[in-house]
């Protein structure tokens, strides 16, 4: 059955996606394939498909309040997922920060395990308005940047990454022991199929070398939001900064 759906699911996407070759908007082609695929998933239930057929899920840490090991939420939320080279709509997801594991969990089964889904297969996933990419081993030797990371910024060449991580804490209350987690992050700057993890805007010189000067008076222009919005912070610097660089070269095509 997998087989049957995986090579009829192909087929079909074909022939829809020659169609929308002729439409003039990208985002009817965007709306047009999403449309397609939910179509396709509710005549063969996705239950059908090798989505569910993973690992069962077992939580290692239980948090005793909020500050828990998932993405946002320690509830399942509506998302989406690329997983073996196939689109897949409208699944319950949850993303184990902690330990990098997304999780998914069959709606049309009564009780039905928790499945995490194999990491090497999984492209990309959106989550809560949040779309994550999976950067592989294979991809990026030198730097050691791997896994999943929230996509902030895209223009030519030039990529701004969120990694999203979870720091364990180890409580003792009269003998019981219990888990809870502190939210970290780390920037990664992707520039011509390298990766960099940033820290501080002032690494951003071994990014752009040549840049060193504009970076710092960036740097120095929004100090004002580096605590409180790091986001905004490291998003605004690197705008601007492609700004100046696309004035004067094509370094960044």
């Amino acid at each position: 059955m997998n087989n049957l759906y995986l090579n009829f699911h192909t087929l079909i996407f074909n022939i829809v996606f020659t169609m929308v070759l002729i439409l003039p908007s990208q985002g009817q082609n965007s709306n047009l394939k999403t449309d397609y695929y939910n179509w396709f998933d509710e005549i063969i239930s996705t239950s059908n498909t090798g989505l569910f057929k993973g690992t069962e899920y077992f939580e290692r840490f239980k948090s005793t309040n909020e500050r828990h090991q998932y993405f946002n939420t320690d509830n399942f939320s509506m998302g989406s997922v690329v997983f073996d080279g196939h689109y897949y709509f409208n699944i319950p997801l949850k993303y184990d920060v902690f330990d990098e594991k997304l999780l998914i969990k069959d709606p049309n089964t009564l009780n039905a395990p928790i499945i995490e889904l194999e990491k090497n297969k999984i492209s990309e996933f959106t989550i809560d308005n949040h779309k994550f990419i999976n950067i592989l081993i294979s991809e990026n030797h030198k730097n050691e940047v791997t896994g999943f990371f929230e996509i902030l910024y895209v223009v030519d060449s030039l990529k701004l990454y969120k990694k999203y991580q979870k720091e364990i804490i180890r409580k003792t209350d009269e003998k019981v022991i219990s888990y809870q987690f502190k939210d970290r992050f780390l920037h990664v700057v992707g520039f011509k199929d390298a990766h960099y993890k940033v820290k501080k805007s002032n690494e951003l010189n071994a990014v752009f070398t040549n840049y060193k000067k504009d970076i710092k008076q960036l740097s120095i222009k929004h100090k004002a939001i580096r605590k409180s919005d790091p986001d905004s912070y490291m998003l605004i610097i690197l705008k601007e900064l492609y700004n100046i660089i696309n004035t004067n070269t094509s370094l960044v095509k």
